[in-house]
């Protein structure tokens, strides 16, 4: 049964090496590190951490959020998949919504960036609720876009 647990150093090593090639790509233009350096960092500032696991327990999505040190109360969605999220997408779906949901109660904005190429995430964003705002050009010289959504 597809289910989701509270992800382990496996579970990010294995998402991060068969990580989709667009989140590859965000990654890269947003930080310059590996995958995996990100993930890792990502998850070591998380405030929780999660994963989605197929019928047969393999890991395919983590998903996480931060609190941002710099605004009280905003935290700092991400999410990393492989392409078998596709298989998965109708539980990605249902665990996106309700985590997006829990996010809301804990948090008095979310807000991140994503790859301005990166048009299926901005649309998937998009319809959870986030504004997106228009392309900028990040300090690694790549456009990306801030998505951000307020409680009120």
């Amino acid at each position: 049964m597809t289910h989701t647990t509270v992800a382990t150093y496996g579970d990010i090593t294995h998402v991060a090496f068969n990580a989709r090639g667009a989140d590859v790509q965000e990654v890269d233009r947003a930080t310059g590190l590996s995958v995996l350096a990100a993930m890792r960092y990502s998850a070591e500032v998380s405030d929780e951490v999660n994963v989605i696991r197929d019928a047969d327990g393999v890991p395919f999505c983590i998903y996480g959020c931060a609190s941002n040190p710099d605004i009280e109360g905003e935290g700092v969605p991400w999410m990393i998949a492989t392409d078998h999220l596709k298989e998965n997408r109708k539980f990605f779906h249902w665990v996106a919504v309700n985590w997006h949901k829990h996010l809301l109660t804990k948090y008095t904005t979310l807000a991140n960036f994503a790859d301005a190429d990166n048009t299926e995430s901005l649309r998937w964003l998009a319809s959870l609720g986030y504004t997106i705002d228009p392309p900028v050009i990040n300090e690694r010289g790549f456009p990306i876009r801030r998505f951000h959504q307020c409680v009120w």
